[in-house]
């Protein structure tokens, strides 16, 4: 598996500890529910498969002949019409691989089978029309193992092996040929539930890699590139890196990178040997592409005048859990993401709203430095409650984006960020056939301004009685050294700018005393990357002028 591969996977699979972080216990005790076709699905209500279900008058028909006249494609220990059931129930059914890979699977219960349709498929024929295959089908003790080759090195991605105990598909329906032109609008079903479902993805032979597991999954319906909706519980997922692999990645991050492995804090946050996570409930409602079909079809890519491509819908995560080296570093109650539309690609809204967290900031340390541990816990950083809210916003009408933050880890800092800018041309850069007309965009967006806010409560205590503990120097004398620094480069910077020596002598009061450190960036009108660029390599202190940043300790 490739570098960036591994990153996406790993990224994807760490980011219910990155999601935010929450606070007001009360708010959070909300149960995960979504909204399907006007009827309310929720976790609490028993699966699909947890229900006996019976097909009523139906025919009986011979399953085993329609199994034998598949060319062998298919083995089986029996097959058998249940009339109790209604259903052609199954035993051991393998299907044939052609690459060393064995599934099978122990009990099939087939109802409402398209016996014309079936054939049909059998010969190759294809279907003109959406197509009912099946009107249930039950499956149990599922196990799929996939051949690792010989010499297999993780260059390339694969998946060792998926357990199902329990799947039920709904209505399934089906248009084209199989194995043909076949495509995301081809395929219908009604309804997909698993249990006890795990899966496992090896980075390498030596145990590296990234294990799923869920009791109970379930989808609400697919049809034309339309999700019903999403659900599982006990979601959760295992990560394992060993230092050849972790090492393979900092390699590719440049000369400087191995300096993040060499403080254990650092390198338990960024790459733990171990770790883990769960989400107790997930929803995801609203997931749709069914303008993008056409383009997927065709292999092309959509232009920018298809503004109405996608839509990822809203989620919601509850009892969310991240571990490392087997101890619980972080909790967090709540995680709401609002519907996010977009313009083409681009987002047009994000917001996120996390609550109730809880972090321990020495399980990142685990037990290889006991002396930063005891100062973690000296400074409350073993239980750290916090609340985290995001909005991003784009109208591609303005070009107009805006960013909102506001964080804080109670008792020991309080973040917030405001960024907005106007004339951002998405059209122009991302669809404009001309290099130089996408260039010409991106210099004519400007920057509207920006405020970064950091309230000190016990952060600076906190950071230098680490360094303290990580140098063995006196935390006090490291925190003057800190703003002697500073002093001496207010000093030179005022070659630089006359600004300079003011930022310093705020930075160096914050870093002092604490209190509130702002960042301004707050020009009477909006600048343009174009004449920031022009002006930075002219005289590069006017960009400050320019921008009229301004930096203030309170």
């Amino acid at each position: 598996m490739t570098n960036s591969l591994k990153a996406l996977l790993l990224g994807a699979t760490a980011s219910f500890a990155l999601v935010a972080c929450g606070g007001d216990k009360d708010d959070a005790k909300d149960d995960a529910k979504i909204e399907v076709d006007g009827k309310s699905m929720t976790m609490k209500s028993d699966s699909p498969l947890d229900k006996p279900f019976k097909l009523s008058n139906a025919e009986p028909y011979d399953i085993a002949a329609l199994l034998d006249g598949m060319g062998g494609a298919l083995s089986y220990d029996s097959a058998d019409f249940d009339g109790d059931l209604g259903a052609a129930v199954i035993t051991n059914l393998r299907p044939a691989s052609d690459d060393g890979g064995e599934t099978s699977i122990g009990r099939v219960e087939i109802y409402g089978l398209n016996q014309e349709a079936l054939a049909g498929m059998g010969s190759g024929a294809g279907f003109t029309d959406m197509t009912e295959l099946f009107r249930k089908v039950r499956m149990f003790d599922v196990k799929s193992t996939f051949p690792v080759e010989e010499g297999w090195d993780g260059s390339e991605p694969t998946v060792g092996n998926i357990s199902i105990g329990a799947l039920e598909i709904d209505t399934i329906k089906m248009m084209g040929t199989p194995g043909g032109d076949m495509g995301p609008d081809s395929v219908e079903f009604g309804g997909l539930s698993l249990k006890d479902m795990s899966m496992n993805v090896p980075f390498s032979g030596e145990g590296d890699g990234v294990k799923f597991a869920t009791p109970d999954f379930r989808v609400a319906g697919y049809k034309n590139g339309v999700f019903g909706g999403l659900m599982a519980a006990d979601l959760s997922y295992d990560i394992k890196q060993s230092d050849e692999m972790i090492q393979e990645q900092l390699a590719g991050m440049g000369p400087q990178a191995g300096m993040l492995t060499d403080i254990p804090l650092l390198k338990n946050m960024i790459f733990p040997a171990h770790q883990s996570g769960k989400i107790g409930m997930m929803s995801w409602d609203g997931l749709t592409f069914t303008n993008l079909i056409p383009f997927i079809q065709n292999g092309e890519t959509p232009p920018v005048s298809e503004t109405n491509l996608i839509k990822i819908g809203g989620m919601k995560f509850l009892d969310q859990e991240v571990s490392i080296n087997g101890k619980k570093a972080a909790s967090v109650e709540s995680t709401v993401v609002d519907p996010i539309d977009f313009h083409h690609f681009m987002p047009k809204k994000i917001r996120i709203v996390s609550k109730g967290s809880k972090a321990d900031m020495t399980a990142y340390v685990g037990d290889e430095n006991p002396a930063i541990t005891k100062v973690l816990k000296d400074n409350g950083l073993d239980k750290v409650n916090g609340e985290s809210e995001l909005e991003y916003s784009f109208d591609p009408r303005s070009g107009g984006i805006k960013l909102d933050m506001d964080g804080e880890a109670k008792g020991f800092y309080g973040l917030s960020l405001n960024f907005a800018m106007s004339d951002f041309d998405y059209d122009t850069i991302v669809g404009a056939e001309d290099e130089g007309a996408k260039q010409g965009a991106v210099m004519n967006a400007a920057i509207d301004g920006m405020t970064l806010k950091l309230k000190d409560e016990k952060l600076l205590d906190t950071v230098f009685a680490i360094a303290g503990a990580l140098t063995e120097q006196d935390p006090a004398g490291l925190r003057q050294q800190a703003v002697g620094l500073m002093s001496l480069g207010a000093m030179q910077g005022a070659q630089f700018s006359p600004r300079v020596p003011e930022y310093a002598t705020a930075l160096s009061s914050f870093v002092s005393e604490g209190g509130t450190l702002t960042i301004s960036v707050a020009p009477s009108q909006p600048v343009t990357i174009g004449s920031l660029a022009a002006s930075g390599q002219s005289n590069p202190g006017a960009v400050l002028d320019t921008l009229n940043v301004t930096v203030k300790q309170d």
